[in-house]
């Protein structure tokens, strides 16, 4: 029986060993020396401390006083330095003592088994978990998980931070997660939820929570569900991405773009301000003039009735004159970002804006070309915003050619494919190619210091491309020329 428990013991895969109360190796069986890396005559009788790692020497020293005692009854973590490979080797060491029939400790008997493979899988995990941890910290993402049956939900450490609460917030219900969301959110939310479940559908959703300090937080949500071996879905899981910074970034950035906007069309009537007066000066000269010959000729002689009426009637088209004029001014500087879609003829378009600069262009020398025929083409839009940029166009014309020898500016009108373009031509050499690139890029200009904000052309593309169409510049026109695409009726109609 003795030779039989001997072979057992000597063939065990699991390290069996005998040292002394001091530390001295008495026997170590194939198992255990193979699990260091050496043969058992290698090792019978050194000492353990010959073969531990740093961690394992602490692991030994500690439990010394309870070894000589014979009071080492215990299952703990080992570490060695492999004999051939040096790496470490973890063993899980169960120890017992020996002890002869007066109770004094003679050995004590370890069993050992290999775990170096967990411990490294262990290892990883763990590092790859630290990892996460960083990730989720320095992204501002966190986990969550939802069982159906048990209705038991898990929230990662992270997660839990960003809801502002404590990291060692107790068990939080999918209920008590769901108070915390925007009122107006929860419902979409919680019915996602739902489908998830029942449907089988991932989803993506963005909401609103409030902490419990009253910070509103901007959380976006995408979620996955897990089936069980029958198809079943069982658990719902996803991941979360704190974008609060991007929401009130997109926020700052859409009042700075409107604050643009403003300060453009502000300046645009700042620069109308010289036309508009030529606009107006001529009409009330006439008017005035008209009104002290009425009263001289009528103090010296009296006037026939027609002629009073004649001279009556042409004060009163002066002034609808002035009025259209201001009318127009009133359209051009004015937000109209929320007027209603209408019908309106692409001449009407051109002239209400001519409107505002006719005079100025003629007082200047300018020669205007407008392709009447080409311009009878029905639109559908909002005539305000499409009046701005058209005067835009004009305006940048006559700042551009105002001093050449040869001064004219063209407009007229195509369809192509899908849209109706007004395009405007002026006597200019065009953009060159250095900063043709920059034209539509916020806060550049090719104006004098004073002269326009370089916000023009920017804001003008935006107004453009925000309702269906675009602004282009032509580079293939020798002299300078942009056009404004506007969608046609029909196809407005269809996005409608």
């Amino acid at each position: 029986m003795n030779d039989l428990f001997a072979k057992a013991v000597e063939t065990a895969e699991e390290g069996i060993g005998l040292i002394s109360p001091q530390g001295e190796i008495i026997y170590m069986n194939e198992g255990f020396s193979r699990q260091l890396g050496y043969s058992p005559a290698q090792v019978i009788g050194k000492t353990v401390l010959d073969f531990l790692a740093p961690e394992g020497v602490r692991a030994f020293q500690e439990r010394k006083e309870k070894r000589v005692k014979g009071e080492l009854r215990e299952r703990y973590e080992m570490v060695y330095i492999h004999g051939q490979t040096k790496e470490l080797v973890y063993g899980m060491l169960n120890v017992s003592p020996i002890k002869d029939k007066d109770g004094q400790v003679l050995y004590s008997l370890g069993m050992q088994t290999d775990i170096t493979n967990l411990k490294k899988t262990q290892i990883e995990l763990d590092k790859n978990i630290s990892w996460l941890k960083k990730a989720q910290k320095i992204a501002g993402f966190g986990f969550w998980e939802i069982d159906l049956k048990t209705e038991r939900s898990w929230w990662s450490e992270e997660l839990i931070l960003m809801m502002g609460l404590a990291p060692n917030t107790g068990a939080l219900s999918f209920s008590d997660f769901l108070e915390m969301v925007h009122a107006d959110d929860r419902g979409g939310l919680k019915s996602l939820v739902k489908q998830a479940g029942t449907l089988e559908m991932p989803y993506t959703f963005q909401y609103r929570l409030y902490r419990p300090d009253g910070e509103l937080r901007y959380l976006r949500n995408s979620a996955d569900v897990e089936k069980n071996q029958a198809g079943e879905v069982t658990q719902i899981s996803g991941i979360v991405l704190d974008v609060t910074d991007e929401i009130r970034q997109d926020q700052t950035i859409e009042q700075q773009r409107a604050m643009g906007i403003a300060s453009a069309r502000l300046s645009t009537v700042g620069e109308m301000a010289g036309g508009i007066a030529h606009e107006i000066n001529t009409p009330l000269s006439t008017i005035l003039l008209s009104a002290e010959m009425i009263k001289e000729k009528v103090q010296k002689t009296p006037l026939p009735v027609e002629e009073i009426l004649k001279r009556v009637d042409a004060i009163m088209a002066v002034g609808d004159r002035i009025a259209l004029i201001v009318k127009g001014l009133r359209q051009v500087s004015r937000d109209a970002s929320g007027d209603d879609v209408e019908a309106f003829h692409a001449e009407k378009l051109v002239h209400a804006t001519l409107n505002l600069c006719n005079q100025r262009f003629a007082n200047h020398g300018i020669d205007l070309q407008v392709a009447e025929v080409t311009l009878s083409q029905s639109l559908l839009g909002q005539f305000v915003p499409l009046t701005q940029v058209l005067f835009n166009l004009l305006n940048n014309s006559y700042d551009a050619i105002c001093d050449l020898d040869k001064k004219w500016i063209s407009i007229a009108g195509q369809t192509t494919g899908n849209f109706f373009e007004i395009v405007v031509t002026d006597s200019g050499a065009g953009v060159p190619p250095a900063i043709k690139e920059k034209l539509f890029q916020p806060f550049f200009t090719t104006k004098p210091v004073g002269v326009g904000t370089g916000l023009g052309l920017s804001v003008a593309k935006g107004i453009m491309q925000s309702r269906g169409g675009d602004l282009l510049y032509d580079d293939s026109c020798p002299n300078t020329r942009f056009i404004m695409k506007i969608p046609l009726v029909n196809l407005q109609k269809q996005a409608s």
